[in-house]
């Protein structure tokens, strides 16, 4: 199983943390980042902006 592609272990901060979010926020061990991060409003934003846009 894997957690959320957004989610690593930053070793200058000894924490992990969320890239999707700007200042690369710790997750605080966030159960959503493990299970469900598709739920995550970081997640949706970070993928909403990396998805190519429909051609009518």
């Amino acid at each position: 199983m894997r957690g959320c592609p957004y989610s690593e272990w930053s070793w200058a901060k000894d924490c992990e943390v969320c890239k999707a979010t700007p200042a690369d926020k710790p997750t605080h061990g966030a159960v959503k980042c493990d299970f469900g991060y598709e739920d995550c409003t970081e997640y949706k934003a970070k993928n909403q902006k990396s998805k190519p846009k429909e051609q009518p």
